[in-house]
Order: structure tokens, then C-alpha cells, then sequence
């Protein structure tokens, strides 16, 4: 099936090709090499590593006309480094189906639309799929130049399928994971602001979290630009036990060509034995994105890649204050940050600090390449006394 799986894709794109009015071709590729030591803020212990991570894929969107587009990619994307010898190594994640979706706009001359199948979801720093493969679902919409509406829900892991239904095990398939939402957005300002209330109801059997908030975002003035959001978590898990997570931050950046400074202040509440699920977490389990700002989601390089998957997917129990100023002519920019750490629940609660450096060079609009290094020194969490370094070297290029 894995070899029939790219024949079929390939008879796919040709039949848009086909039948299509116009078809666009694209595609991407992004090569990171990551690098971290001392992990373990001990520097008599050895830890480190360097590796891989690469994405590849090739889409195509057809427009049938009057509103209608469908859109495919197909790629691969993870750590690769499989010796073509031996086969020992790693490859990748094999060659899959990352988005497939048709799409309706505008139904019957109104602001109305309606998208189906593997869809790329990110909704500021709030919900995000990691970047690469979408979640299955239908995505309602309405869209007019001052407001923006999006209902939705998502299929975010099958438990069940066709494979019950082959052994008669009508009675015991495993509760899906199943995420719905709401997000709407007011332009203000001409365009120059937005406002967003959402909400998310996440379901797996009888865990049942729910997320609601506000975020504003945009640059009400010549040079500035601000994000600032709240999310509260309600609901309950299966032992009936009320989710209580919290969630927010405020950030703002000043440019004066060609420097721009700026900071702000994240928050995301721990778990507290005697007051319940107060952690927060995301309603997509994916990683806090913090506008990309060095070609990764995340905060300082050294702290990303000391978190699971070099992903920066733990966002709880997390405070985080940064500063940074950076420097930006032509198709080169440099940026300096300084982050403080600090664990919201317990004694001690400072991780310490990192200080971080990232430069970018677009040699035009579809290749750049960047780096970013950065040097946490430990605060009193943790029981070692020395510093992690860590950082990455990327490209990318799309067609």
C-alpha cells in the first residue's frame, strides 16, 4: 500500500490537472541542523547531540471555478540519517498525504464557505498542528472584510475505523479524540487591528476540557506592533475533576528602521495538588509558536530544545520574561533576546536565564538560510550549576 500510495497521489494531481481551470504548482523544502550540550547543567556528565530535521513536499491547488479549489500536498518531514546500506538509521516519517481539502467560498453570491478533509490549522499562538500534517475534519466559515468567522471540528485521532467493523467488535472501540471550535475575528482600524474571541471543546470518552479566551493583535501605530492574549480552561477530565488552566501574555516590538526592541511576559499556570487541574495545556497537544520569530515555534533555542521533541510542546507551569533587539537591513537581520525562566508552582521556582542571538539572510523571496545559538544558565530548580548551549543552522526554499 505505501508503494501504491505516491501512484495514487500522482493520478490525483493529474486529475486536477485535467479538469481544473488552472492548477498551481508548489512546493517546499527546509533542512535543520540542531545542536545542544549540557543539557543536564552538569558539565562533568558528557550530553549531547546533533541532528536532522527535513522537510520535502510538493502541492498543487486546482481552482474548478466560482469559488471551488481543491488543494493536495504530499511530502515527508523528521529526523533523517538512514545509512543506504545497512538501512540502520532513521528516514523520515515516509512519504504521506500531509493536506488534502476541498473548499467552497462565497456559496450562493454570500460571505459563506465550507472546507472538508485534512486541513492545516493554526490560530495564533493558541491551537497549532506543529506545521506539518493537518487534522481531519470540515471547517464552516464566513468572511467579510471587517469580520471573520470560523466553526469547525476536527477528527484529531481515530481510535475506531474500519478495522472494528471487519471483527465485529461493535462493543469495544476506543472513545476518538474529537476537537470543535469557534474562532472570530474584527478587523479594526482599517485592517490594522484584530480582535479574537474563540472557544475549544476537546473530548476523549469522558474527558471533556473546554478553552475560551480573547487575543487582539496588530499595529495600531507606525512602528509598533503588539500581541496580547487570555484563555481560561473549563470542563472536566474522566474522574470528574474541573480543569482550571490559565493562560496569557503581552508583547510588544517598536521598530525604528533598522533596529526595532522590544519584550513581554508569558504565563501558563502548574498543577496544583490542592486545587485540581489547574495546568494548562493546548487544545491541539501542539507547541506554543511565539510568531516563529527564528524560523521555529518556541521561545530561547536552549529551552526549546530541552523540551520534548525539541518542540517546545510543554506549555504549563511556565513564566517567561523577555526582552530582545534586533537589527534589520535589507535582506539581512540580526536579533538578541534575554529570557528569564521561572516555574509558577512550586520553591524554588527560577530556572534560570538564556541569552540568545539569530540572524536570517533572504537571498530573495523563496531561499533563506539563518542560524540561532543559545546559553541557559541554570537558576535554583534545577541541581546543576552550569550552562546548556544549544542552537540550530536552517534553509529554506520554496518554488
Amino acid at each position: 500500500m505505501k508503494k501504491l500510495l505516491p501512484v495514487l497521489i500522482l493520478a490525483l494531481l493529474v486529475t486536477f490537472s485535467l479538469n481544473a481551470v488552472d492548477v498551481e504548482w508548489h512546493g517546499l523544502f527546509y533542512d535543520y541542523a540542531f545542536m545542544w550540550m549540557n543539557a543536564d547543567f552538569d558539565s562533568d556528565v558528557e550530553d549531547s547531540d546533533m541532528h536532522y530535521y527535513i522537510h520535502a513536499d510538493i502541492n498543487a491547488k486546482a481552482d474548478f471555478g466560482e469559488g471551488v479549489t481543491g488543494f493536495i500536498k504530499i511530502g515527508d518531514w523528521g529526523n533523517f540519517g538512514r545509512h543506504p546500506i545497512t538501512g540502520s538509521g532513521l528516514a523520515g516519517m515516509n512519504v504521506h498525504i500531509m493536506h488534502a481539502y476541498v473548499s467552497a467560498q462565497k456559496l450562493f453570491g454570500t460571505p459563506l464557505g465550507l472546507t472538508i478533509g485534512i486541513i492545516p490549522v493554526l490560530y495564533g499562538d493558541i491551537a497549532f498542528d506543529g506545521g506539518e500534517d493537518g487534522f481531519t475534519g470540515l471547517k464552516f466559515n464566513v468572511n467579510t472584510e471587517q469580520f471573520t468567522l470560523d466553526l469547525f471540528t476536527y477528527r484529531a485521532v481515530e481510535n475506531g475505523g474500519m478495522g472494528y467493523m471487519f471483527n465485529g467488535a461493535y462493543d469495544s472501540i476506543p472513545a476518538d479524540l474529537d476537537l470543535t471550535g469557534a474562532w472570530a475575528t474584527l478587523k479594526l482600524m482599517e485592517g490594522k487591528v484584530e480582535l479574537n474571541g474563540f472557544g475549544f471543546y476537546r473530548t476523549e470518552g469522558e474527558d471533556k476540557p473546554m478553552w475560551g479566551g480573547v487575543r487582539s493583535a496588530g499595529s495600531p501605530m507606525e512602528g509598533l506592533c503588539y500581541v496580547g492574549d487570555f484563555v481560561m480552561m473549563f470542563g472536566s477530565d474522566a474522574a470528574d475533576v474541573d480543569y482550571k488552566g490559565m493562560y496569557y501574555s503581552a508583547r510588544g516590538t517598536y521598530t525604528m528602521d533598522p533596529v526595532s526592541f522590544g519584550g513581554g511576559y508569558y504565563y501558563f499556570s502548574g498543577e496544583n495538588a490542592e486545587e485540581g487541574n489547574q495546568a494548562y495545556q493546548s487544545p491541539t497537544w501542539g507547541p506554543y509558536v511565539n510568531g516563529f520569530y527564528k524560523g521555529w515555534p518556541g521561545f530561547g533555542p536552549a529551552y526549546t530544545l530541552r523540551s520534548p521533541y525539541g518542540f517546545n510542546l510543554v506549555t504549563s507551569d511556565l513564566s517567561v520574561i523577555n526582552g530582545h533587539l534586533g537589527y534589520k537591513a535589507e535582506a539581512f537581520g540580526i536579533r538578541g533576546d534575554f529570557f528569564m525562566y521561572s516555574k509558577v508552582e512550586g520553591d524554588p521556582t527560577a530556572m534560570g536565564n538564556e541569552i540568545a542571538l539569530h540572524t536570517t539572510f533572504a537571498l530573495n523571496d523563496q531561499f533563506s538560510i539563518g542560524a540561532t545559538g543559545g546559553y541557559w544558565m541554570p537558576g535554583e530548580y534545577f541541581t546543576g550549576e552550569d550552562a546548556m548551549i544549544a542552537g540550530y543552522l536552517y534553509l529554506a526554499k520554496g518554488f
